[in-house]
């Protein structure tokens, strides 16, 4: 079974990755074109512009627009790098010295400020636009700064807080945020290496057998007076750099000379040679071109004749006119190396070589066959991608050591963890946690250590290390998230997604199983997996045989997880489990926890998603994993395996299944079973199925036109009573929601309300997302009918908002309020709301679902559009999807369509409506029925309708509705030339409206009111 994904895939595609935005905008940007003409300010902007944009391009970062006179750029993509918020940093802060340096001298200064931050974003592999909250935060933090200062968000500072020097400044209050953004000043990059040391407060952990081997090869490029190529091998985090500086610290008499390869930038081929050299020379980190020319003649004169050559070699690491090539260049090296060697051993160290590119590599060859008798060790250190580069390394250098740095064993780990605690004893499940995560990764193990304690999650108590929060499981930390990210994102696309695939299944995946999932022929997925091991992100998984694989690291695995979009996960994961059904056969009871478990998440990302319920797959989810709790303790004697098991299939299985889900409840909880679990929450008595079975069917039997009311509110009364004993409050919503339902469909508004409450308090508490969208929805519909003002409905939604902080049901909230705000003649806030909405729905992958198309007809007519109204509503009908959702968009549109005068559409529209249960419909029907007959001139048999009409609402609490039967009688009566009583009926619908605070109503009688007047 395949996912419908390509190996080979090369089109666009969304993916969910972690970026770090800059928001540059020029400070004072207004007085400064009030005070200067067009002429004036364009070379000021283009000098601005050319500023930012060269360097946010020099530092690997793209300009993503330009607004107004603000540039904003993102870090990250398309290729995630380990130091993209480094770079947006040093980005950020070039900008701001360049501007200065620009300043210098001209008698018109401008100034910029600076707003960083690093978040998730929802981005696409083709040149899109990405979506998210961090461009937001971006440009809210730039606001917050002052003229010439670069701010960062919290996220950022994590990441570069142990290479910039920086201070907290006052937390930023952002429009549409909960909560104030806690924001630092960048001060400057800090005077070390920008790359952290990490972890020298601690002994270093097993790594004696590699430290030996360098002291070694040290000591026998001293003794035989020779030149020595050392290459130190391992994955980011491996602890590289730890044993070098271990080596290094050790030593009393070696000049060390260090140079780092960057992985970006113009003209850096020898740049690691020049940051080397530049102490050799007494050159500063930046000096003018004949500065360096002088130090190079002054260094290299004791050289006698060869030193014009040596000079003219030396030349080309720093750009010097007459500079020599390549090879002369490696000479150059060479003899300026063995003349400081003469003097006292050289270690040259260069760091990140995978990076180096070829003329440079070349060099490191050149230098390693150096035959002149001096001694000069050349420190190397690389990850395996080196090997990629030059598959040949080893070859070609075969006395070399080359040792590759393996990780650490789960006693090293341990070790690593009470060293980086200071000592004190850490309880042996969370140390084990740590472990686990880890896979031996020193970076990783300090990381991880060091967010726990960061939130509060271990704290210490004395000689003791306690867990204060919630360990059970360990998400990846930023800083080890940015490393992996680069890394997959640097990954051919074939590779990427055998990750990602190979991740829906779990730290350990099967072949067979990765080949159903996205194989396609294309590219074995054998040379896949080889590829992978060799670049160390999986291994073989010894237990599982020799079909077995498993990510090196836990948090390989979360990291290629994490950057899968929720749609593309809902996919993956329901496709594992067709093939594991498949695959297992006969066999699948074995499975049914793992399968029930990936059928789950299937459902859990389309839920997330907000996709229409798939009740079917819900119910395949449930029924495995019920059958899975059933075998746990029948067949394995696991009452609390059985009791998880179980109590996830209750949770899982759709409403329409009360049946079911009691039946799970009952085998937890059966008499005799010796599964007490819960036993005082749902009790021992299961006779009342048929109960939970009748009101099921009630509902299931919603048919507005037959349905019988009275006794589908008795059944489901009987359910909640039911609940209620059992407390199961969770099943006691969906109840609620139809009790509510039962009262608006008679008019009764404040009853619902006060249910619809209810409901929503216990979805809450409950968290079932599903039920809290529901609530929400029903309560603001019914408050919409009702005679509480629009503004009050307004602001009650926006109280639900701030205590849902953004989540995915806002959008059913954001909707409703966008709703309000248009029938009170606020098109612009209801307009912000739905592009709120759209960017919530886009944020998480979302397929248009029509949703917010549903409010387009109020905002046009809050903008007097009633034609646009009716396309529009025509558009939202077609869309539509549930019979409730049908019936609230028919009322409306056909309400337009009278008013337009297309009564014979309208009249075929409404007619359904003739016979349903739910008061506001029939009244509806009747009432726009009295304007069509009034229109063909049968005044009676209109005037008789619009009576029935309001009969019909006069005792309910639908003040919208009453509003608009009087409307349409007033319509009525002025066709028939009874204008005082028109004017009186229209006198009520006014008042009913401004009542209300519905704007678009009262414009409407109001022009009746004034036809009346006039006779019109």
């Amino acid at each position: 079974m395949g996912c419908g994904s390509s190996l080979a895939e090369s089109a666009p595609r969304e993916v969910r990755k972690v970026v770090t935005a800059l928001f540059c905008d020029l400070a004072g940007s207004t007085t400064l074109g009030e005070q200067h003409d067009a002429e004036v300010l364009r070379p000021l902007l283009d000098d601005y512009f050319a500023i930012a944009r060269h360097a946010v391009e020099r530092h690997g970062g793209r300009v993503e627009k330009f607004i107004g006179d603000a540039v904003v750029a993102i870090f990250g993509l398309p290729v995630a790098h380990e130091d993209d918020a480094l770079r947006a940093v040093r980005a950020g802060l070039e900008i701001q010295n360049g501007l200065r340096a620009r300043n210098d001298g001209p008698a018109i200064e401008i100034t910029a400020r600076v707003g960083i931050t690093t978040g998730e974003a929802l981005a696409s592999t083709g040149r899109t636009p990405l979506i998210g909250d961090v461009m937001n935060t971006a440009s809210r933090l730039q606001s917050a700064a002052d003229a010439g200062q670069v701010l960062v968000g919290e996220p950022t500072w994590r990441l570069v807080r142990d290479a910039v020097a920086a201070e907290p400044v006052a937390a930023v209050v952002a429009r549409g945020k909960a909560r104030s953004v806690p924001a630092w000043r960048v001060l400057a990059l800090a005077p070390v290496s920008p790359e952290r040391t990490r972890g020298l407060g601690t002994a270093m952990v097993g790594r004696e057998r590699e430290g030996g081997m360098l002291a070694a090869s040290y000591a026998h490029a001293t003794a035989e007076q020779r030149s020595e190529l050392f290459t130190v091998l391992g994955v980011a985090g491996a602890g590289k750099s730890r044993l070098v500086e271990e080596f290094l610290a050790s030593l009393e008499d070696a000049e060390v000379l260090r140079g780092r390869c960057l992985s970006y930038g113009d003209g850096i081929t020898w740049l690691p040679l020049a940051d080397a050299l530049r102490p050799a020379l007494g050159l500063g980190g930046f000096t003018a071109v004949e500065d360096a020319a002088a130090a190079v003649r002054s260094v290299v004169a004791a050289e006698g004749q060869d030193a014009a050559a040596i000079e003219a070699g030396l030349g080309g690491l720093f750009g010097l006119p007459g500079a020599g090539n390549a090879q002369q260049t490696a000479w150059a090296v060479g003899r300026l190396l063995a003349a400081r060697a003469r003097v006292r051993p050289v270690i040259l160290v260069l760091d990140d070589l995978h990076w180096a590119e070829a003329p440079l590599l070349d060099l490191v060859d050149h230098l390693a066959a150096w035959t002149e008798a001096v001694p000069i060790l050349l420190l190397c250190m690389a990850r395996p991608e080196l090997l990629d580069v030059r598959p040949d390394w080893h070859i070609a250098h075969p006395a070399a050591p080359l040792v590759r740095l393996e990780p650490l064993s789960p006693a090293d780990t341990e070790a690593m963890v009470d060293g980086l605690l200071g000592g004190g004893a850490l309880a042996p499940e969370v140390r084990r946690l740590i472990t686990s995560a880890a896979g031996g990764n020193p970076l990783f193990v300090e990381e991880i250590v060091r967010m726990l304690v960061d939130e509060g999650r271990i704290a210490r108590d004395g000689d003791t290390w306690l867990a204060s929060g919630e360990v059970s499981a360990i998400r990846v930390p930023p800083t080890v998230s940015a490393l992996l990210s680069s890394r997959l994102d640097r990954l051919p696309e074939s590779e990427r997604a055998l990750l990602e695939a190979a991740s829906v299944e779990g730290q350990s995946f099967s072949v067979a199983a990765i080949e159903a999932l996205v194989g396609d022929g294309t590219q074995p997925v054998s040379e896949l997996l080889r590829a992978l091991v060799r670049k160390e992100l999986i291994v073989r998984d010894r237990d599982a045989g020799r079909d077995g694989y498993a990510f090196r690291h836990l948090l390989i695995r979360d990291a290629a997880y994490d950057a899968i979009p929720k749609s593309a996960r809902a996919r993956l994961h329901l496709a594992f489990a067709g093939w594991l059904e498949a695959a297992a056969g006969d066999a699948i009871a074995e499975h049914r926890e793992v399968l029930g478990h990936h059928l789950a998440q299937a459902h859990r990302y389309r839920e997330e998603l907000g996709l229409p319920d798939d009740s079917a797959l819900r119910m395949r989810a449930a029924r495995a994993l019920g059958e899975a709790g059933s075998r746990a303790f029948d067949e394995l004697g696991d009452a609390p395996s059985a009791a998880r098991l179980l109590g996830a299939a209750v949770a899982l299985a759709p409403g329409t299944d009360e049946a079911a889900r009691w039946d799970w409840f009952s085998e937890i909880v059966a008499p005799g079973s010796g599964r007490n679990v819960d036993r005082d929450v749902y009790g021992d008595d299961v006779a009342d199925t048929q109960i939970l079975r009748r009101s099921r069917i009630a509902r299931e039997q919603q048919d507005l036109s037959s349905i019988d009311l009275a006794a589908a509110r008795l059944e489901d009364e009987r359910a909640l009573a039911l609940y209620r004993t059992r407390g199961a409050r969770h099943l006691e919503v969906s109840v609620l929601m139809f009790l509510a339902r039962y009262d608006v469909y008679a008019g009764d508004v404040e009853a619902a309300c006060v249910l619809a409450r209810e409901a929503l308090q216990i979805a809450e508490e409950c968290a079932t997302r599903a039920h809290v969208e529901g609530a929400a929805a029903d309560l603001l519909l019914a408050l919409t009918a009702g005679p509480r003002p629009l503004g009050g409905i307004v602001e009650e939604a926006g109280v639900i908002l701030r205590r849902w902080d953004g989540r995915l049901g806002s959008r059913w909230v954001l909707c409703r309020r966008a709703d309000a705000r248009a029938l009170m003649g606020d098109a612009p806030g209801a307009r912000a709301d739905l592009a709120e909405s759209a960017r919530l729905a886009a944020s998480l992958g979302l397929q248009d679902d029509g949703l917010e198309l549903e409010v387009e007809p109020v905002i046009a007519l809050a903008q007097g559009d009633a034609a646009g109204a009716a396309s529009r509503f025509a558009d939202a009908l077609a869309a539509s999807g549930s019979q409730t959702d049908r019936q609230l968009i028919l009322r409306s549109y056909c309400r337009v369509l009278v008013d337009l005068g297309v009564d014979s559409e309208a009249e075929r529209l409404v007619s359904p409506l003739a016979t349903s249960v739910v008061v506001e419909e029939r009244a509806t029907h009747r009432s726009l029925l009295s304007r069509v007959w009034a229109r063909r001139g049968d005044f009676a048999r209109a005037l008789a309708l619009g009576e029935e009409a309001r009969a019909l609402v006069e005792r309910t609490e639908l003040e919208v509705v009453k509003a608009e039967v009087a409307l349409d009688r007033a319509h009525v009566l002025l066709a028939a030339g009874r204008a005082e009583e028109a004017r009186a009926s229209a006198d009520d619908a006014l008042r009913r409206y401004r009542e209300k605070e519905h704007q678009v109503g009262a414009r409407r009688a109001l022009a009746v009111l004034e036809r009346s007047s006039t006779g019109g």
